[in-house]
């Protein structure tokens, strides 16, 4: 129970930021997706939002992308979760829109092993990321992204795909 609730205030948390950096015009997208961390050979379910910020540059706007996942197959005893403080920048294209993009990465991962006790740790690295989002603004956009995370969250490779659904303009 404590991890859906966890799952709950994070998805509520990323649509809260979602307001809070939209402008009047912009169309803000949010999304579920899953995705294969490589490294840690473990599946996981999460969302992410996508907002415009600033003003065109090379015909496109730079788009802030906090996202979450959560690693619920894993093994008793141990969990996993992973916010995201990334932007992209989506090249402007008709129908496939190529993005590379960057942020933060906060991971947890938690171990509870009866009569042994339990133990936790919070790091923070460097998200590197591209991937290509399909279809037309407005419409449901299917994406397909690959992740490289660099420092201390353990130099993770990931895939990810889901749809972004808009809630903006």
């Amino acid at each position: 129970m404590k991890k859906l609730s966890l799952v709950a205030t994070a998805l509520f948390t990323l649509v809260l930021m979602s307001g809070a950096f939209a402008t009047a015009n912009a169309q803000v997208s949010f999304g579920p997706h899953l995705g294969a961390n490589l490294d840690a050979e473990e599946l996981h379910i999460g969302a992410n939002i996508r907002v415009p910020i600033g003003t065109p540059v090379g015909g496109s706007r730079f788009q802030i992308n906090p996202g979450f996942e959560f690693y619920p197959f894993m093994e008793t005893g141990l969990s996993m979760w992973q916010l995201n403080f990334d932007a992209v920048y989506p090249f402007p294209t008709k129908v496939v829109e190529p993005y590379v993009g960057a942020g933060l990465a906060v991971n947890h991962v938690a171990v509870d092993i009866p009569g042994f006790g339990s133990a936790s740790s919070t790091n923070v690295g460097l998200n590197l990321k591209g991937g290509m989002m399909f279809g037309v603004p407005g419409l449901p956009r299917p994406f397909a992204e690959v992740v490289l995370g660099v420092g201390d969250t353990a130099s993770d490779f990931m895939l990810r795909g889901g749809v972004y659904f808009t809630i903006g303009k």
